[in-house]
Protein backbone atom coordinates (compact mmCIF):
# COMPACT_ATOMS: atom_id res chain seq x y z
CA UNK A 1 0.00 0.00 0.00
CA UNK A 2 2.85 2.33 0.84
CA UNK A 3 4.54 1.48 -2.49
CA UNK A 4 1.36 2.31 -4.42
CA UNK A 5 0.99 5.66 -2.67
CA UNK A 6 4.58 6.64 -3.41
CA UNK A 7 4.27 5.58 -7.03
CA UNK A 8 1.07 7.60 -7.53
CA UNK A 9 2.63 10.63 -5.84
CA UNK A 10 5.73 10.34 -7.99
CA UNK A 11 3.62 10.02 -11.15
CA UNK A 12 1.56 13.07 -10.15
CA UNK A 13 4.66 15.16 -9.53
CA UNK A 14 6.30 14.10 -12.81
CA UNK A 15 3.19 14.71 -14.93
CA UNK A 16 2.51 18.02 -13.22
CA UNK A 17 6.01 19.26 -14.07
CA UNK A 18 5.12 19.14 -17.75
CA UNK A 19 2.19 21.52 -17.38
CA UNK A 20 3.39 23.87 -14.67
CA UNK A 21 2.19 27.40 -15.41
CA UNK A 22 5.05 29.60 -16.45
CA UNK A 23 5.32 33.30 -15.73
CA UNK A 24 7.15 33.69 -19.02
CA UNK A 25 4.89 33.51 -22.05
CA UNK A 26 6.27 33.62 -25.56
CA UNK A 27 4.63 35.53 -28.39
CA UNK A 28 0.94 34.72 -28.71
CA UNK A 29 1.36 31.41 -26.92
CA UNK A 30 -0.46 32.38 -23.75
CA UNK A 31 -1.03 28.71 -22.85
CA UNK A 32 1.16 28.90 -19.77
CA UNK A 33 2.96 25.66 -20.58
CA UNK A 34 6.48 25.13 -19.38
CA UNK A 35 7.39 24.34 -23.01
CA UNK A 36 6.52 27.13 -25.45
CA UNK A 37 4.65 26.07 -28.59
CA UNK A 38 3.47 29.24 -30.30
CA UNK A 39 1.35 27.93 -33.17
CA UNK A 40 -1.06 30.92 -33.40
CA UNK A 41 1.76 33.20 -34.56
CA UNK A 42 2.62 30.67 -37.27
CA UNK A 43 -1.03 30.63 -38.36
CA UNK A 44 -0.96 34.42 -38.60
CA UNK A 45 2.20 34.22 -40.70
CA UNK A 46 0.54 31.67 -42.99
CA UNK A 47 -2.51 33.90 -43.43
CA UNK A 48 -0.34 36.93 -44.10
CA UNK A 49 1.73 35.00 -46.61
CA UNK A 50 -1.38 33.79 -48.44
CA UNK A 51 -2.64 37.38 -48.70
CA UNK A 52 0.75 38.71 -49.79
CA UNK A 53 1.11 35.95 -52.38
CA UNK A 54 -2.34 36.71 -53.78
CA UNK A 55 -1.49 40.42 -53.97
CA UNK A 56 1.83 39.59 -55.66
CA UNK A 57 0.13 37.39 -58.26
CA UNK A 58 -2.43 40.11 -58.95
CA UNK A 59 0.28 42.77 -59.29
CA UNK A 60 2.28 40.51 -61.59
CA UNK A 61 -0.71 39.86 -63.83
CA UNK A 62 -1.56 43.58 -63.93
CA UNK A 63 2.05 44.41 -64.83
CA UNK A 64 2.06 41.86 -67.63
CA UNK A 65 -1.19 43.26 -69.02
CA UNK A 66 0.11 46.82 -68.79
CA UNK A 67 3.33 45.78 -70.53
CA UNK A 68 1.39 44.17 -73.37
CA UNK A 69 -0.74 47.29 -73.81
CA UNK A 70 2.32 49.55 -73.71
CA UNK A 71 4.09 47.39 -76.30
CA UNK A 72 1.02 47.50 -78.55
CA UNK A 73 0.75 51.27 -78.14
CA UNK A 74 4.43 51.62 -79.02
CA UNK A 75 3.95 49.60 -82.19
CA UNK A 76 0.85 51.56 -83.17
CA UNK A 77 2.65 54.84 -82.56
CA UNK A 78 5.60 53.77 -84.69
CA UNK A 79 3.27 52.66 -87.48
CA UNK A 80 1.36 55.94 -87.30
CA UNK A 81 4.61 57.95 -87.48
CA UNK A 82 5.72 55.96 -90.52
CA UNK A 83 2.35 56.46 -92.21
CA UNK A 84 2.46 60.17 -91.46
CA UNK A 85 5.96 60.45 -92.90
CA UNK A 86 4.78 58.71 -96.07
CA UNK A 87 1.77 60.99 -96.28
CA UNK A 88 4.00 64.01 -95.82
CA UNK A 89 6.17 62.92 -98.75
CA UNK A 90 3.14 62.26 -100.97
CA UNK A 91 1.65 65.65 -100.08
CA UNK A 92 4.88 67.44 -100.90
CA UNK A 93 5.17 65.58 -104.21
CA UNK A 94 1.57 66.36 -105.11
CA UNK A 95 2.16 70.02 -104.27
CA UNK A 96 5.13 70.22 -106.61
CA UNK A 97 3.11 68.68 -109.44
CA UNK A 98 0.28 71.12 -108.80
CA UNK A 99 2.63 74.10 -108.74
CA UNK A 100 4.14 73.07 -112.08
CA UNK A 101 0.78 72.47 -113.76
CA UNK A 102 -0.90 75.22 -115.73
CA UNK A 103 -4.51 76.18 -115.11
CA UNK A 104 -5.27 75.59 -118.76
CA UNK A 105 -3.76 72.10 -118.84
CA UNK A 106 -6.25 69.36 -119.63
CA UNK A 107 -5.19 67.32 -116.59
CA UNK A 108 -5.14 70.26 -114.13
CA UNK A 109 -8.36 69.20 -112.39
CA UNK A 110 -6.97 65.71 -111.90
CA UNK A 111 -3.70 67.10 -110.51
CA UNK A 112 -5.59 69.42 -108.18
CA UNK A 113 -7.78 66.55 -106.95
CA UNK A 114 -4.68 64.45 -106.31
CA UNK A 115 -3.20 67.27 -104.24
CA UNK A 116 -6.40 67.72 -102.22
CA UNK A 117 -6.51 63.99 -101.53
CA UNK A 118 -2.87 64.07 -100.41
CA UNK A 119 -3.60 66.98 -98.07
CA UNK A 120 -6.59 65.18 -96.56
CA UNK A 121 -4.54 61.98 -96.15
CA UNK A 122 -1.87 64.03 -94.39
CA UNK A 123 -4.46 65.43 -91.99
CA UNK A 124 -5.69 61.92 -91.21
CA UNK A 125 -2.21 60.49 -90.65
CA UNK A 126 -1.19 63.45 -88.50
CA UNK A 127 -4.31 63.00 -86.37
CA UNK A 128 -3.58 59.28 -86.01
CA UNK A 129 0.04 60.04 -85.13
CA UNK A 130 -0.93 62.48 -82.38
CA UNK A 131 -3.59 60.14 -81.02
CA UNK A 132 -1.24 57.16 -80.84
CA UNK A 133 1.44 59.32 -79.21
CA UNK A 134 -1.06 60.37 -76.52
CA UNK A 135 -2.11 56.75 -76.08
CA UNK A 136 1.51 55.66 -75.74
CA UNK A 137 2.14 58.28 -73.06
CA UNK A 138 -0.95 57.12 -71.17
CA UNK A 139 0.00 53.44 -71.43
CA UNK A 140 3.54 54.18 -70.24
CA UNK A 141 2.18 56.07 -67.21
CA UNK A 142 -0.01 53.08 -66.35
CA UNK A 143 2.95 50.74 -66.87
CA UNK A 144 5.11 52.75 -64.48
CA UNK A 145 2.39 52.60 -61.80
CA UNK A 146 2.02 48.86 -62.29
CA UNK A 147 5.80 48.45 -61.99
CA UNK A 148 5.72 50.44 -58.76
CA UNK A 149 2.87 48.27 -57.42
CA UNK A 150 4.65 45.09 -58.49
CA UNK A 151 7.90 46.14 -56.80
CA UNK A 152 6.01 46.90 -53.59
CA UNK A 153 4.12 43.58 -53.76
CA UNK A 154 7.39 41.73 -54.41
CA UNK A 155 9.09 43.32 -51.40
CA UNK A 156 6.06 42.57 -49.20
CA UNK A 157 5.92 38.94 -50.36
CA UNK A 158 9.65 38.43 -49.82
CA UNK A 159 9.36 39.78 -46.28
CA UNK A 160 6.31 37.58 -45.67
CA UNK A 161 8.10 34.53 -47.09
CA UNK A 162 11.02 35.13 -44.74
CA UNK A 163 8.68 35.61 -41.77
CA UNK A 164 6.77 32.43 -42.62
CA UNK A 165 9.99 30.43 -42.96
CA UNK A 166 11.25 31.75 -39.61
CA UNK A 167 7.98 30.80 -37.91
CA UNK A 168 7.95 27.36 -39.52
CA UNK A 169 11.48 26.72 -38.32
CA UNK A 170 10.66 28.09 -34.86
CA UNK A 171 7.55 25.92 -34.44
CA UNK A 172 9.44 22.85 -35.66
CA UNK A 173 12.11 23.53 -33.05
CA UNK A 174 9.52 24.21 -30.34
CA UNK A 175 7.71 20.95 -31.15
CA UNK A 176 11.03 19.13 -30.91
CA UNK A 177 11.76 20.75 -27.56
CA UNK A 178 8.26 19.94 -26.34
CA UNK A 179 8.64 16.32 -27.34
CA UNK A 180 12.03 16.15 -25.65
CA UNK A 181 10.53 17.67 -22.49
CA UNK A 182 7.66 15.20 -22.48
CA UNK A 183 10.06 12.31 -22.98
CA UNK A 184 12.17 13.63 -20.14
CA UNK A 185 9.10 13.79 -17.87
CA UNK A 186 8.16 10.24 -18.76
CA UNK A 187 11.69 9.16 -17.94
CA UNK A 188 11.45 10.96 -14.60
CA UNK A 189 8.22 9.07 -13.86
CA UNK A 190 9.87 5.74 -14.54
CA UNK A 191 12.85 6.73 -12.40
CA UNK A 192 10.66 7.84 -9.50
CA UNK A 193 8.63 4.64 -9.69
CA UNK A 194 11.78 2.56 -9.74
CA UNK A 195 13.26 4.43 -6.79
CA UNK A 196 10.02 4.04 -4.86
CA UNK A 197 9.97 0.35 -5.58
CA UNK A 198 13.59 -0.04 -4.52
CA UNK A 199 13.04 1.86 -1.26
CA UNK A 200 9.97 -0.27 -0.58
CA UNK A 201 12.07 -3.38 -0.94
Amino acid sequence: MKFTSLAVAALFVANTSAVILSDKKKGDNGNGLAYDLDVPTLKKAEGDNAAKTQAFNGAKESLETAQEKADLAKTQSADAKAADATATGEKQAARKVLESAGHLDADYDSVESTHKAAVKAKWDTLDAKLRTEDDLIEKNHVLERKKRDFDAATAAKEASDANLKANQDRVANEKDQLERGENQDRLKTVTHNSQAKVSEI
